[in-house]
């Protein structure tokens, strides 16, 4: 889902214990959502003195983080070693515009000898990334044989350029449901909600069905990711008549009055 990486600054630098050089790594990238930045690069340290453990250490820009697959490693003498890292973006951190500069740096140094440790300055050139989140509220829906249920589906663009999202369904037998709609034009970071409603179509009891939206997007819409939902016939809730017992009535004086007596004039 991205462009082939660009690296600038990327002469070896050395010194009489090794040689110290950043290339970029095309089989390996970084997940970024459900896209990929292309930032995997592998470190090679040249040995060249005696066979010794190297120890290899980062500095990340603010916003990403480094990972690396080793912080050291054994070379024989006059050999070349390599170690895998990969710069990555915070879940924080907003996908730079193609173009940007990311820079970081790698040194290496021979283990317990401060002295002969070098420094890589790495400028990582930010390319177009498309990518693009969906989901899903519910996934799961229950409905009844002839019932209505409605799902509300998000799209996210979590890449770094504005790209078209064609909506589709893929719907199963048994079911019908209302349009999506016109494809949205996402800018990064923009979102888009569809409302979809099933109606099912008189379907057996306890039945379970599959259905999923598929969203394509990129330069050329080559992307695509799909939000399965399952949707279950079940019977409606069975009406239950009121059991509970009546509130008795208060207790109230009747509205009662003594018989008049002569005697209550004298």
């Amino acid at each position: 889902m991205v462009d082939h990486v660009t690296l600038t600054k990327g002469s070896e630098v050395s010194n009489s214990t090794l040689g110290l050089s950043v290339v970029s790594d095309d089989l390996f990238s970084v997940k970024l959502a459900q896209g990929q930045v292309p930032s995997a690069f592998r470190v090679q340290l040249e040995n060249l003195g005696s066979s010794g453990n190297f120890v290899v250490g980062t500095v990340a820009p603010a916003g990403w983080e480094i990972l690396t697959a080793r912080d050291s490693i054994t070379i024989p003498s006059s050999s070349t070693g390599e170690v895998s890292v990969f710069l990555r973006p915070l879940v924080s951190t907003t996908v730079p515009i193609p173009g940007t500069s990311v820079d970081f740096s790698v040194t290496a140094e021979l283990a317990g000898n401060p002295s002969t440790r070098l420094t890589k300055d790495v400028d990582f050139i930010m390319p177009e990334v498309h990518a693009l989140t969906a989901s899903a509220d519910p996934d799961s829906l229950y409905a009844t044989p002839n019932g209505v249920v409605q799902a509300n589906l998000t799209f996210t663009n979590t890449g770094n350029v504005a790209q078209t999202v064609t909506l589709g369904l893929d719907l199963s037998a048994g079911w019908t449901a209302n349009d999506l709609g016109s494809a949205p034009t996402l800018d990064p970071g923009e979102s888009v909600t569809r409302t979809l409603t099933f109606t099912a179509q008189v379907l057996d009891l306890d039945s379970d069905h599959y259905v999923a939206v598929t969203a394509t997007f990129g330069a050329s819409g080559e992307f695509e990711t799909r939000v399965p939902l399952h949707l279950h016939i079940a019977a409606p809730a069975p009406f239950r008549p009121c059991t509970r017992q009546p509130t008795p009535m208060p207790s109230v004086a009747p509205n009662w009055q003594a018989p008049w007596k002569p005697w209550d004039r004298i």
